[in-house]
């Protein structure tokens, strides 16, 4: 019987592709036609022994694909319509890709468990093997990636306190500075007026009140 190393010899993934894509009525009959002689000698060699066709199924892919007959040629012999000969001959392909899919996904699975891995259905909640440490890892990376991000949330709140301490955030002067730093005489240019502080501005009202009692 044939295996997947064994069918590759004759017929290519792209082969079975096509055959795939006809027997699903995807494609016409003639992108078929150079794979057909191969399928029928495997077939009528018994290499696919797990493959049933019926009577006439087996009869219509002898005359096309082993003595290369149209199926106008088939259908006189048979005395029966083309279009019916072509349905059964459909249904035909369609089991015969099927077995080479079938036999190719058995080569997927054989060589993942060869590889220690498993391509059976998890039940909901099923930790794979090797989960915990994936898990692991993704926990730790999403916490390196938040201390970042806090770190540069740190350093633009300090940077925006910086700046609402500098000179362009700081108040006007009143009118008593101005008052203050003219001295009476008129301005030219430009006036330099100095910053008092709370303390200052407090004792200096405090004066006044002295003053004016």
């Amino acid at each position: 019987p044939l295996t997947a190393a064994s069918l590759l010899q004759f017929l290519s993934r792209d082969d079975i592709h096509r055959l795939e894509q006809y027997g699903r009525n995807l494609v016409e009959y003639g992108l078929i036609l150079d794979v057909v002689p191969m399928l029928a000698s495997l077939y009528m060699s018994r290499r696919m022994p797990s493959v049933r066709l019926s009577s006439l199924q087996g009869a219509i892919l002898l005359a096309v694909g082993c003595q290369h007959r149209t199926f106008d040629e088939v259908s006189q012999e048979f005395n029966a319509p083309a279009s019916q000969l072509l349905a059964l001959f459909n249904k035909a392909m369609h089991k015969l890709s099927n077995h080479c899919k079938t036999l190719l996904e058995q080569q997927v699975e054989e060589e993942g468990e060869a590889e220690g891995l498993s391509t059976r259905a998890m039940k909901s909640g099923q930790v794979v093997q090797g989960g915990a440490f994936v898990k692991d890892s993704l926990k730790s990376e999403q916490q390196v990636a938040g201390q970042k991000v806090n770190k540069k949330l740190e350093e633009k709140r300090k940077e925006l306190l910086s700046t609402l301490t500098e000179e362009k955030f700081a108040i006007a002067p009143s009118t008593e500075d101005f008052s203050e730093a003219l001295q009476g005489s008129a301005p030219s240019g430009t006036v330099s007026v100095k910053k008092k502080r709370q303390n200052d501005a407090g004792a200096a009202q405090q004066g006044k009140k002295r003053k004016s009692g």
